[in-house]
């Protein structure tokens, strides 16, 4: 028997979310100047201020440094606190809609896992990069009538008819990294725009941290992740309250070519313009393959980026990238599968995840420092057993 409700409210990142999530660079104001390129080949709720200033002394590094400061050594809060009123009927059935990159398809073991936990029932659909087949995949949705549904990374713009469908049956909606969920009344969100402004932020005051106070930063983002577009905007703000000497461009790597031919987009790109003197990717999934790459063009710039996944996570131990901005892909699906629960169940949301007063996906800034070789970082390593006790599983 399925359960019905009337309708309440992404390892990159998203993570990727999860993607998991790209980032955009934009430039300073002032005395800055920014470019675009095509390229052509748990204290919930305690908001976490990163306000910082070259006016209130000390530069543009220490402005950055004050900026770093919340996420450095430690993660954001944990997001939720308050257990489920009572565990949810056995015969729930979730859906998650996964956007084509690789990392986005791969976060479903981390769906299914949580929700075995739950002890509900997971469906993974595949959506592709095309309009007509992200309407394919959110039809087949419709057809399966689920009681949830978590959707990563794709924009509700393209599938607001299905929205529709779906609530009037009385599904609960949740998205990952989807800029324009506010719009359209999504009541549950992972890696909203809140969530990305922060990110994007942390990322400009890093490639000051990095570069200097007169940094030319490249960053290389992906314009069919429609939350990278808020994070542009975060980054270009941050950048230029922060470092206002400090240039960037922007470099379009298209979905498609992550995991092919991005790397040699980059190195392309940074050949062209060797004055770069940090290089950053909204995820850093576009990166994947790239250390080899630069390797045989003989380049060596500092590189970060949002949501480093495992592969990503090597790099950075083995000193081929510099840092990343964690955002477990573990995490930030079993966050979504919690939100997922508390409408499901008739709750409220946590206060972060309601008002996202902290990152609901906890994050914290990785480096060499604090990686171990062969293990994928956790801002939370007992996230499961926290989870476990918030969903009332002995």
């Amino acid at each position: 028997m399925r359960l019905r409700f009337r309708i309440g409210t992404a390892r990159v990142i998203a993570l990727l979310m999860l993607l998991a999530v790209s980032v955009v660079l934009a430039a300073c104001g002032g005395g800055g100047s920014s470019t675009t390129s095509e390229s052509s080949s748990s204290a919930e709720d305690g908001k976490v201020e990163t306000t910082a200033s070259t006016e209130s002394g000390g530069g543009p590094v220490a402005a950055a440094e004050e900026v770093l400061a919340p996420y450095t050594g430690q993660p954001s809060p944990f997001p939720a606190s308050e257990p489920l009123k009572k565990p949810l009927d056995p015969s729930t059935t979730i859906d998650y809609v996964a956007c084509p990159t690789p990392i986005c398809i791969e976060n479903y073991k981390f769906i299914h896992s949580a929700g075995e936990v739950l002890g509900i029932h997971t469906k993974l659909v595949k959506a592709g990069a095309s309009a007509q087949e992200i309407a394919n995949a959110m039809d087949s949705v419709v057809a399966d009538r689920p009681d949830g549904v978590v959707v990563a990374a794709i924009e509700v713009s393209l599938w607001h008819n299905q929205l529709e469908e779906l609530r009037s049956d009385g599904a609960k909606v949740v998205t990952m990294g989807v800029s324009d969920a506010e719009e359209y009344e999504i009541e549950g969100e992972v890696t909203s725009n809140p969530d990305v402004e922060v990110a994007g932020k942390q990322l400009a005051a890093k490639a000051v941290t990095v570069g200097g106070p007169n940094t030319n930063v490249a960053f290389y983002w992906t314009p069919e992740i429609g939350f990278l577009t808020i994070m542009q905007k975060a980054f270009e703000a941050g950048l230029a309250e922060i470092c206002p000497e400090c240039t960037a461009r922007y470099v379009k790597i298209p979905v498609t070519d992550i995991g092919s031919t991005a790397p040699t987009r980059i190195v392309s790109d940074l050949e062209a313009n060797p004055e770069t003197d940090v290089a950053v990717t909204g995820v850093s999934e576009i990166a994947l393959g790239l250390p080899s790459a630069e390797k045989v063009a003989g380049i060596d710039v500092p590189r970060f980026g949002y949501g480093p996944g495992p592969p990503s996570q090597e790099y950075i131990t083995n000193g081929e990238e510099l840092a990343g901005i964690s955002v477990a892909p573990e995490e930030t699906t079993w966050s979504a599968m919690d939100i997922s629960a508390r409408l499901l169940d008739g709750q409220p949301l946590s206060p972060a995840e309601q008002n996202h007063s902290t990152p609901v996906a906890p994050i914290e800034w990785i480096s060499k420092e604090n990686l171990t070789a062969g293990q994928s970082f956790l801002a939370y390593p007992d996230y499961e057993a926290r989870f476990k006790k918030l969903w009332l599983v002995k």
